[in-house]
């Protein structure tokens, strides 16, 4: 018969979510047929134990998922003999994607002149890379805008609960309790107190290398444009200062506060500025920054020469 036709489509199928086994099987179906189709044969050959709405279809085991039922097999690529990954789960329909949503928790501020150079050294062999907390994953509509999308954010991910793994601690009591897991409860910053970030993984466990930022003023298809695709990490990012908007006209600069009469030198920090400003502009707002943080007077430390 036409191989067109009759083509036969292996199935790898994670269906039991208790032993994690896999079991394969196979289906004949023409290609010219419908994602649709093949769904409603699969959950046939699973006799029926599944609905079609209760499982996702993906090209590879974490690859990415088929949302399209409309489209057909040939147009997503499947060839005879190709193989497909069935996993338990809630489908996405087209223009939804799943997100990795992580927190970039704010800088710790140090007084002390040893603190200080280690804060230095630290930051400044990986600038931009993060240390982040990790909240899970959110599904989004692509035409959502960015304001509504950290609103969202927000509502899902402030107070929740999250489990840490203790690290290794210097002294031999804390060690003790390394690797055991504890609960937290993650407390967000208000909306004018975070940014949201383009963010990547740097390879060390937890840490993320951030990127550009979501412009309020923009959806999330045209944030990411034809990059966008499940599994993309967003970050939460706490900022110093309050933000009440962070549009297509701004754009961010690192700022670091050095005080030289006490050898401080504090964390490098980013703000967002609009590109028409001025330096006067600049500098009344970096001191009503430093101003609300405190940090100009600390230690009745007035320095003529900050």
């Amino acid at each position: 018969s036409d191989s067109s036709s009759n083509s036969v489509v292996s199935l790898l199928s994670e269906m039991n979510q208790i032993t994690n086994k896999t079991m394969v099987k196979s289906v004949v179906i023409d290609l010219r047929k419908t994602l649709l189709d093949l769904k409603i044969m699969i959950s046939k050959e699973l006799n029926n134990q599944y609905d079609i709405n209760e499982f996702k279809v993906r090209r590879t085991l974490g690859g990415i998922e088929l949302k399209d039922l409309n489209m057909s097999l040939l147009e997503y690529g499947l060839l005879e003999g190709s193989t497909i990954n069935i996993k338990l789960g809630k489908p996405l329909k087209p223009g939804e994607y799943q997100f990795i949503v992580k927190y970039c928790t704010p800088p710790q501020y140090k007084d002390s002149k040893e603190d200080s150079e280690n804060n230095s050294e630290s930051k400044e062999s990986n600038s931009s890379s993060e240390s982040a907390i990790s909240l899970g994953v959110i599904v989004v509509q692509e035409d959502m805008e960015i304001s509504e999308f950290k609103k969202l954010l927000y509502e899902t991910f402030n107070h929740k609960k999250i489990t840490k793994i203790i690290k290794n601690e210097s002294n031999i009591e804390s060690k003790k309790e390394e690797g055991k897991e504890e609960e937290e409860l993650v407390q967000l910053p208000e909306l004018n107190r975070f940014r949201l970030r383009l963010a990547v993984g740097t390879g060390v466990p937890g840490g993320i290398s951030l990127k550009g930022v979501f412009p309020d003023d923009s959806t999330i298809a045209s944030v990411y444009g034809e990059g966008i695709c499940d599994g993309k990490t967003v970050a939460i990012q706490s900022i110093i200062s309050s933000e009440e908007v962070f549009t297509k006209q701004h754009m961010l600069i690192r700022i670091r506060l050095w005080r030289p009469k006490s050898i401080k030198l504090y964390p490098i920090e980013e703000i967002g500025v609009l590109r028409t400003n001025t330096i006067d502009d600049l500098k009344t707002r970096l001191a009503i920054i430093f101003n609300n943080m405190n940090l100009t007077s600390q230690n009745n430390d007035n320095d003529d020469d900050d």
